[in-house]
């Protein structure tokens, strides 16, 4: 009886404990919520696939800065490995994220016959071989 009553008291215990990636992403929402406040705050966005929709890149870059940029590997933070396998191996939310805005502006930019600004895009945000990707695919058809 005492060993059932110490496994439900452990269970309990560990069920509490969050994780360092939860804990991010709920300072993350609670940012998001900050910055959009129902339409009054910073933001008239509540989230970054809202202002993409609307294409609407300067409001989501600012949603971006929500995002803690730290790799989490088994929901513990795992800062060497950002440098080493940023998207191989870890889970980043802000790299995601940005990756996601970025790859909407380009193929803003290009739909749209501006190809200097979706260059200049990938180059700023260190993703070239986005652009060099989403290039191939628009200049293809």
């Amino acid at each position: 009886m005492k060993n059932y009553a110490a496994i439900i008291l452990l269970t309990l215990v560990l069920q509490s404990c969050s994780s360092e990636y939860e804990d991010s992403m709920a300072q993350t929402q609670e940012c998001l919520e900050n910055k959009y406040d129902n339409g009054k705050g910073v933001s008239k966005y509540g989230s970054i696939d809202e202002a993409l929709t609307s294409y609407d890149f300067e409001s989501a870059r600012n949603l971006l800065s929500c995002y803690e940029d730290e790799c989490f590997a088994n929901d513990r933070r795992q800062s060497n490995m950002c440098t080493e396998h940023r998207w191989l191996i870890a889970r980043n939310p802000h790299y995601k994220q940005m990756y996601k805005i970025v790859k909407s502006e380009i193929s803003y930019f290009l739909i749209n016959n501006d190809e200097k600004r979706a260059k200049n895009t990938a180059l700023e945000s260190d993703l070239m071989f986005l652009y060099d990707e989403m290039k191939e695919n628009y200049t293809s058809d």
